[in-house]
C-alpha cells in the first residue's frame, strides 16, 4: 500500500472540558461570602432593632441636644434624640428621638413629655441630678389607646399625682 503524500492529516476534536460550576469555584471564596452574609445579616438585625421615631414639639428646647439629650421613663432610658429644627414659621422647636420598640405601645395621645433640668421654684429645687449628668426628657405614658408619633408638650413637668 501506498500513501498519498498530498494527504492531510485528519482534523482533531480539541475541546476544553466543560467542568461543572460548583468544581470550578475555589473554597477560598467561602470565607469571604460567609463574611458577606454575616455582616448583612447584623446589619439588618441593627436596622431592625432600631427603634420607633417620634416627633416632639416644645416651645423651646432648652437643654435638649441631639444625639446626647436621653428620653427615660422612671430612670430608664428607652430612646435619644436624634435631631432637633425649628417647625414652620419658627413658632416652636421640633424634637425628632427614636423611642425603644418595646414602649412605642405606650405612646398615646395623652403621654406626656418634659425636660427634666434643675429648677427652683416653690415647691423646692427639683432636677438637682441633672446637674452633672445634663438634662434629659422623662416620659409619663398615656392610657387612652389612641396611637400617635406627634406630641406637643410644655416645658414643665406635669403636677404630681
Amino acid at each position: 500500500m501506498s500513501i498519498e503524500q498530498n494527504q492531510a492529516p485528519a482534523d482533531m476534536d480539541v475541546r476544553a472540558v466543560k467542568r461543572p460550576f460548583w468544581q470550578r469555584i475555589s473554597l477560598v471564596w467561602l470565607v469571604p461570602v460567609l463574611a458577606l452574609i454575616l455582616s448583612l445579616g447584623v446589619a439588618y438585625q441593627n436596622y431592625a432593632s432600631r427603634g420607633v421615631l417620634i416627633e416632639i414639639s416644645f416651645e423651646n428646647a432648652s437643654g435638649v441636644a441631639a444625639d446626647e439629650t436621653v428620653i427615660k421613663y422612671r430612670d430608664v432610658t428607652i430612646g435619644r434624640v436624634e435631631k432637633v429644627e425649628f417647625a414652620d414659621g419658627l413658632s416652636d422647636v421640633l424634637v425628632h428621638a427614636r423611642v425603644d420598640q418595646k414602649l412605642a405601645s405606650y405612646l398615646d395621645d395623652d403621654a406626656q413629655f418634659w425636660v427634666v433640668k434643675p429648677r427652683v421654684g416653690r415647691e423646692g429645687i427639683s432636677g438637682l441630678s441633672t446637674v452633672l449628668s445634663g438634662a434629659y426628657i422623662e416620659l409619663l405614658p398615656g392610657s387612652n389607646g389612641k396611637k400617635t408619633k406627634t406630641f406637643t408638650v410644655k416645658n414643665s413637668p406635669p403636677p404630681e399625682k
